[in-house]
Order: structure tokens, then C-alpha cells, then sequence
């Protein structure tokens, strides 16, 4: 559903960014034709460029207001700690959401994080590793994995 509103959201933003575009050239038009009829000559013509140039400054400003208004903040990129100590590899980071809403996978050298309100974050390790534990306290996730042994039963 959060998908949903936020395509939403955007084209509504678009949409009422090119209303705008659209209202202003019209304005734009019906100004210029007016000075234009009304007082013809050279002082027409330099009225018309002024209303014109006033009427695009505008529009400009009403449309980045309207983009301003209908844009959603983008969330920072997660950049989480990471501690090397021998066997063990400690990766700490805050991650929004409830306890039982956040998750911590590791797959293929890469240690997936999933918490609340549609944060998904990625951390490479590139390592062969096992998740050995998982402690989520105060926003604060701590996940402690260890370096796999591959023994010579394994090959």
C-alpha cells in the first residue's frame, strides 16, 4: 500500500507541475497578445517581453514549490559500523521499525537487513560467514557473525 501512495504522490506532483506549465504559457499568451493589440510599437513589443519574462519567473517558482511540496525525502544511505575482531565480524547500525519487524539474513556474502517502514539495506562482506547472533535494542541492530571453517569433509 506505502508503494501505492508514493506513485501516487509523484504523479500528482507531475501532474500538477505541468498544470502549472500549462497555465503559465496560456497566461503567457494571452498577455503578450493583449499588450500586443492594446499598444502596438516598440513599447509593446518591450511590455510584452517584460510581462513575459515575469510570467516564466512565475512559473518557475510556482512549479518548484509544487515539486518542493509533493516530493518525498529520500532516506540516506545506511552506512553501517563494521568490526573485524579475528573470528568474529560485528556489523552495528540503526534500523527503524519494532522488534519483530526487523530481520537480518545472510546469503552469498551479503548480509540483508529488513526493518520497518520499507527499509531494506545491503551490506557486501564478501567472507564465508554464518549469522551466529542477532540483538535488536533501542533502534540499534547488532548482528555478530562468525568466519566459516570449511573443513576437508566438505570438498
Amino acid at each position: 500500500m506505502r508503494s501505492n501512495r508514493r506513485a501516487s504522490e509523484l504523479s500528482t506532483a507531475d501532474l500538477l507541475n505541468y498544470v502549472v506549465l500549462a497555465l503559465g504559457l496560456i497566461v503567457i499568451g494571452v498577455v503578450l497578445v493583449l499588450l500586443i493589440r492594446i499598444q502596438r510599437g516598440l513599447l509593446g513589443i518591450v511590455l510584452a517581453a517584460l510581462a513575459a519574462g515575469l510570467l516564466a519567473y512565475w512559473t518557475r517558482e510556482l512549479r518548484r514549490a509544487v515539486k518542493k511540496e509533493f516530493s518525498i525525502p529520500r532516506a540516506p544511505k545506511w552506512v553501517p559500523e563494521i568490526f573485524d575482531q579475528g573470528d568474529d565480524i560485528i556489523v552495528i547500525g540503526t534500523v527503524p521499525g519494532r522488534e519483530e519487524k526487523v530481520k537480518a539474513e545472510f546469503r552469498n556474502g551479503v548480509l540483508e537487513i529488513q526493518g520497518d517502514q520499507g527499509f531494506h539495506a545491503f551490506v557486501d562482506l564478501k567472507k564465508e560467514l554464518r549469522i551466529e547472533e542477532i540483538r535488536y535494542v533501542n533502534r540499534v541492530l547488532q548482528v555478530r557473525l562468525i568466519k566459516s571453517v570449511v573443513s576437508a569433509e566438505e570438498h
